[in-house]
């Protein structure tokens, strides 16, 4: 019999042992007298592969194929694909992703190897009509954090090159971001657990990054032998990797990273293998087979071996820390078309004048009542129960030109309901069952906008008025019950329309229509004057932060992190990820402090973004950056070019007007620690000097 004959797949199928033809006598178990390129287990993964290991007690099955479909799974990994879970192909820009820790060590680290359970997820607010939101106990989310940090302190430890730091920063920035994500946002529970798997991820991935360079990679390139007593079989705990480079699967086996060979089944008969075994199927408790309950796209398509498919899978985890944009279908403003020709006159308008707003019966132009010179302004609406306008803000915004013919778009619907929407009503009991609804909405509102997959729609202010007036109109009418139902049944169409692919992960109750809700711990039926002005500036504030999000990101469109944190930078929460999560704690600090100096940090942090808009104006150019400081006058004139800018931009995009910032006007009863802003000492007393100028340079 031939050598091909012999070493045939036919052959070794029938004939396994074949393959132990160049075995060293006696090793059925692990040789110490293996070398990087000997494989202690050998088996033929089909008619074209050889599998084979030197250094690991379990060959697993290699993901093959060239258009695999990385879908997210019931346990939120990857199956076969993930490189937590199961060995990946050997990429040279990410070995160290075979050094992952697949198990833990140490008790402490456990909370970053499994998933959290239902019964220690706490549902907010059981009045609220949207049921499926919560957080996570406060307990197991200390337990994680613990272990989070347990990593994080290893930072400080090492030794790293620049190309070192700027990647750990990037991974600590992440997990920072989602640690306060998880810790302070309402999340469904499905969601919940996506977030804590994906700041398992990065965390996983910090840790073997810092292990790679502080303990494998010296010991691959033979800078630090490793220790005799550790033996030739590699690590347990760590994942390994798939390779076909001979070279780097040396120095694999020689740090102890688990190394799995792919040869030419061709290649058996000079292949030196000393047992045999089956080759390990992706199959439970390995990997999980089911797929997410989540509605999600594949990640990515293609081969295992992609560099794509790395860069797939972190844009999809970094998602994670977006919020959903209502106004992301819109496209770019376009520039007016070209004017078309009139019509001739023989049209029906001929003989209609009267059906033109600005003619007479008789076809005559209409006095107009406004001077020539006077132009169009935005309303700005006083009440008792509406916090004020920031001054400043205010009067740029009635600065304004609100020619309705103006902008190249038609009027954008809103995210949220203007706060305006509550006091355009007549009587007080109509405006406190407006106040309840809303209460008993927002809460599940708000949690679905944390939600970077689902894609709300805007609404009208008449949209929004139908929902929140459904209750006076059952009440005020007296509505029999089978209309009742009809009302009802409208209001819930409203809510689902608006939580249109939120199906599934929150849940409209069937009675949206119900006398109870609360605001921080009271009744809304005891709500007092102060309170009413609180709920409403929370809506102003939650309407700004996502005014300006979406401004920025359709004049600017910069998604790197700096970018996105400098947008968290402009708001007292300080946290691009959680803008639509206000304090109100918050609500005389960033822009509505009554200390210039202290509001001056929040002014330039938005000074920063905008210079970066399209359009901005020459006095809001880096060129007229001052590098000896600011007075309070020449800052309040900053803060006046902003707003007008802002409020245009806005107008000119979306054509209407922007929600503007309040303040309110009495002591607020809650506790709030501002974060702390760096400062620097400017060289004249009262001057304010902007350190960011200098940030990234």
């Amino acid at each position: 019999m031939s050598v091909n004959t012999r070493y045939s797949f036919e052959e070794i199928s029938k004939h396994p042992k074949e393959l132990l033809w160049n075995a060293e006598p006696g090793q059925h178990t692990f040789s110490i007298t293996l070398k990087g390129w000997d494989s202690h287990l050998g088996a033929a993964l089909d008619s074209q592969v050889l599998l084979v290991t030197p250094n690991v007690s379990v060959l697993f099955q290699p993901p093959m194929g060239v258009t695999r479909e990385i879908t997210l799974r019931e346990n939120c990994r990857y199956g076969q694909d993930d490189h937590l879970s199961w060995p990946q192909p050997y990429s040279p820009k990410r070995l160290h992703l075979g050094c992952i820790r697949k198990a833990p060590i140490d008790i402490w680290f456990q909370p970053l190897y499994s998933l959290p359970l239902r019964s220690h997820f706490e549902e907010l607010n059981t009045c609220s009509a949207i049921t499926g939101p919560g957080l996570w106990s406060h307990l197991k989310f200390a337990q994680f954090r613990g272990a989070c940090d347990l990593v994080l302190r290893d930072i400080e430890k090492g030794t790293w090159n620049e190309t070192h730091k700027s990647l750990i920063c990037t991974y600590q920035t992440y997990i920072e971001m989602f640690l306060e994500r998880i810790e302070g946002l309402p999340l469904v529970f499905e969601r919940l657990k996506v977030s804590i798997a994906e700041t398992q991820r990065l965390v996983l991935e910090l840790q073997a990054f810092m292990d790679y360079v502080s303990i494998y990679q010296p010991r691959m390139i033979g800078a630090s032998p490793r220790p005799p007593e550790d033996g030739q079989l590699a690590v347990r705990h760590l994942v390994g990797v798939f390779m076909m480079n001979h070279t780097v699967a040396q120095e694999c086996f020689w740090a102890g990273i688990p190394v799995w060979l792919i040869y030419p089944l061709t290649s058996a008969p000079t292949i030196r293998i000393d047992a045999l075994d089956e080759i390990q199927e992706p199959v439970p408790p390995f990997v999980a087979l089911s797929k997410s309950r989540l509605r999600v796209r594949p990640v990515y398509i293609g081969s295992a071996t992609d560099n794509d498919k790395y860069k797939a899978i972190e844009m999809y985890t970094r998602s994670h820390l977006t919020m959903a944009n209502p106004f992301l279908s819109l496209v770019s403003v376009q520039a007016p078309s070209t004017p078309v020709p009139v019509k001739p006159s023989s049209t029906r308008e001929h003989y209609e004048p009267y059906k033109c707003s600005n003619l007479s019966r008789r076809g005559k132009e209409k006095p107009s009542n406004k001077a020539s010179w006077a132009k169009a302004m935005f309303e700005v609406m006083t009440h008792s129960h509406l916090a004020p306008l920031i001054n400043t803000w205010k009067l740029r915004l009635q600065r304004v030109d609100a020619t309705k013919e103006r902008p190249p778009c038609h009027a954008m619907g809103f995210a949220l309901p203007r706060p305006e929407l509550f006091i355009m009503v007549q009587t007080d009991a109509k405006f406190r069952l407006m106040i309840t609804l809303w209460l008993r909405l927002c809460m599940g509102l708000l949690a679905c906008l944390n939600d970077a997959s689902y894609q709300p729609q805007l609404h009208s202010h008449q949209t929004w008025r139908t929902i929140l007036q459904i209750d006076w109109l059952e009440q005020s009418q007296g509505f029999s019950s089978s209309s009742r139902a009809r009302g009802e049944q409208v209001q819930r169409d409203q809510v689902a329309a608006f939580l249109e692919g939120c199906q599934g992960k929150v849940t409209v109750k069937a009675s949206v229509s119900d006398q109870r809700a609360q605001w921080r711990d009271k009744d809304s039926s005891s709500l007092s004057l102060e309170d009413i002005r609180e709920i409403l500036w929370e809506l102003a504030e939650v309407n700004f932060c996502i005014e300006f999000q979406v401004l920025d990101q359709k004049l600017c469109g910069n998604e790197s992190i700096r970018h996105q944190m400098l947008i968290g930078q402009c708001f007292p929460n300080g946290k691009a990820n959680m803008l639509h999560c206000i304090p109100l704690g918050s609500a005389n600090y960033g822009l509505a402090h009554s200390n210039w100096l202290e509001h001056a940090p929040y002014i330039f942090a938005m000074h920063r973004c905008m210079q970066q808009w399209n359009n901005c104006p020459s006095s809001l150019s880096l060129s007229s950056d001052q590098k000896g400081g600011y007075s309070e006058s020449e800052v309040e004139v900053i803060e006046q070019e902003m707003a007008y800018f802002y409020a245009e931009s806005f107008f000119m995009n979306f054509g209407r007007e922007p929600i503007f910032p309040h303040n309110l006007t009495h002591t607020l009863d809650v506790t709030y620690v501002p974060e702390q802003q760096e400062r620097a000492q400017a060289a004249h007393p009262g001057f304010y000097l902007d350190i960011s100028q200098w940030e990234g340079s």
